[in-house]
């Protein structure tokens, strides 16, 4: 299901289209927008760009943003300090309250702190903080959501004295016999050469690979499951849930200078932090399951019984459940035992009580959209700023899509003229027989050399180490 959801993860990062922007707010717009881009603006081209930088806290992208992680922060840890300075605070109550605080120890989530660590000693060497700077991932491509087809060509790209590197890899994902064609660069095809035989290494060289479900899973368990249906249910809920937003998320800004670059006539803007994220999952949530029952009613996938949709909802609410309040059931654990849900009530009583066991806040994103004159969603960008003890590391991402209606996709392979998974791990289960498999000396099942004793014949002048004993 891979490629399908990442049809719906290009969604969820805003490449959509929009509609007439007159006399609407910027909640409405966003909704009447997302609910246009299912039914006419969901064929296009896009290109993307991000990029990293160094600078003094108060010059980065987001002070205002990397300040309120810190202060959120602090104010959390010392709630939680005073609640484990009262001696009368019950045992399960002091453990979790223990466990959260430790997870406040320093703002932001793994990778904020990450990031924040390494900050100072990049901004201490001039040399690598200037490559990193002249450094940036790339990405172009092209979306025909009615032809299932999703065109995405990532790059890593440096330019700098005396060096340029350009490292591409063209990705086709086919959403309606869920493969994916990927055409590997061919430092990684050489690499992969020398594991197999002759023949699979030189088609690695000249073919791409393609792969499909059953690489996945080879036991065939998700031909039992509505797996089209789910990733229509997905995609559709990655803009609904967009629209559903509460009120007062997004917000009129003024034009910016990339705006103007991409031709863009209005710019709406929201800050994507953990309440923001946290609403909208329950909002996919929502929209996925009640996507997934109208589908199974209106329009069922042939051969899928009520048992498989039933399969995936679960698995929907197993992974909300996870997302929303921290914890899953093993798979062997009764859920109607008194037990498990006198277990779970505890769970849910000590996290509204408490929170979570984690950070306060991850990582904060100020997130713009641009409109065009007709309201048509033409970019994005995504920034936030991560700060170290003195200095800041700040991340910019822009996005920018164009040719509505009439995508171009460059990377046309025939799925026919390509090197399958199935191939490649046979030539290389081959591979590894042949040097280990087929020795002439075997003890207790492993495989060792020929020893060059076992080909001795009067024909052969004997070796010394071969000596008759």
């Amino acid at each position: 299901m891979k490629p399908l959801f990442l049809a719906a993860a290009l969604a969820a990062l805003g490449l959509s289209g929009c509609s007439s922007t007159g006399g609407k707010t910027p909640q409405e717009m966003v909704a009447h927008s997302m609910e246009r881009s299912l039914s006419k603006d969901y064929s296009y081209n896009f290109s993307a760009e991000a990029r990293v930088s160094l600078t003094g806290q108060k010059d980065g992208n987001a002070p205002e943003t990397a300040q309120k992680i810190t202060d959120d922060t602090a104010k959390k840890r010392e709630t939680l300090k005073k609640l484990l300075a009262d001696d009368k605070l019950p045992e399960d109550e002091r453990v979790w309250v223990t466990m959260a605080e430790e997870a406040n120890t320093e703002p932001g989530g793994l990778a904020y702190r990450a990031i924040s660590r390494i900050t100072d000693p990049l901004a201490a060497l001039p040399a690598a903080h200037s490559y990193f700077e002249k450094s940036r991932l790339k990405a172009e491509g092209a979306v025909d959501m009615a032809a299932g087809k999703i065109e995405i060509v990532p790059e890593i790209a440096v330019k700098s004295r005396n060096e340029s590197l350009n490292i591409r890899m063209p990705v086709l994902l086919d959403t309606k016999d869920m493969s994916a064609i990927v055409e590997l660069p061919e430092s990684v095809a050489a690499a992969m050469s020398l594991t197999v035989g002759e023949k699979t290494a030189k088609r690695l060289q000249t073919l791409p690979m393609r792969f499909t479900l059953k690489d996945i899973d080879d036991t065939n368990e998700w031909a039992k499951l509505p797996v089209k249906s789910a990733a229509k249910a997905l995609f559709a809920a990655a803009y609904r849930s967009y629209a559903d937003m509460p009120e007062g998320t997004y917000t009129a800004l003024p034009l910016d200078a990339y705006g103007r670059s991409i031709g863009a006539a209005y710019r709406i803007g929201y800050r994507e932090d953990k309440a923001f994220v946290n609403a909208y999952t329950a909002n996919l949530y929502k929209h996925f399951s009640a996507e997934l029952t109208r589908l199974e009613k209106e329009a069922p996938e042939t051969g899928i019984s009520a048992e498989g949709y039933k399969a995936v909802h679960e698995q929907a609410a197993q992974l909300n459940r996870i997302f929303t309040e921290g914890w899953m059931l093993p798979e062997d654990a009764d859920a109607d035992s008194e037990s498990v849900r006198s277990e779970v009530e505890r769970y849910r009583r000590l996290k509204d009580k408490y929170g979570r066991m984690a950070p306060v806040e991850d990582m904060i994103w100020q997130v713009d959209i641009y409109l065009d004159s007709k309201g048509r969603f033409v970019g994005q960008r995504r920034y936030t700023q991560i700060n170290g003890k003195e200095n800041a590391f700040n991340i910019d991402m822009t996005l920018r899509m164009y040719n509505f209606g009439k995508p171009k996709f460059t990377f046309r392979p025939d799925p026919a003229q390509t090197v399958s998974m199935k191939e490649y791990a046979d030539a290389l289960a081959e591979r590894r027989k042949s040097r280990h498999g087929n020795s002439a000396d075997t003890r207790a099942g492993n495989a060792y050399p020929a020893s060059p004793c076992a080909t001795y014949t009067k024909k052969h002048k004997q070796s010394a180490g071969c000596a008759k004993r």
